[in-house]
């Protein structure tokens, strides 16, 4: 089997083993997009009118 992880589940009566899709290119790809995007500020999210909730009496 290629790599050295596997994912393993079981269907019906049979326990079936295979190698584990390898994400660290998908990974990589993401950080690299999140890095050229720049960091997150707080002048970019809007304030959110979020009273606290009313009490309630329960019997």
């Amino acid at each position: 089997m290629p790599g050295t992880e596997v994912v393993m589940h079981k269907e019906g009566e049979r326990l079936i083993i295979e190698p584990a899709e390898d994400r660290r290119s998908e990974i990589a790809a993401l950080l690299e997009k999140w890095r050229r995007e720049g960091p997150i500020t707080d002048e970019e999210w809007p304030e959110i009118d979020d009273p606290p909730p009313e009490p309630v009496d329960f019997p």
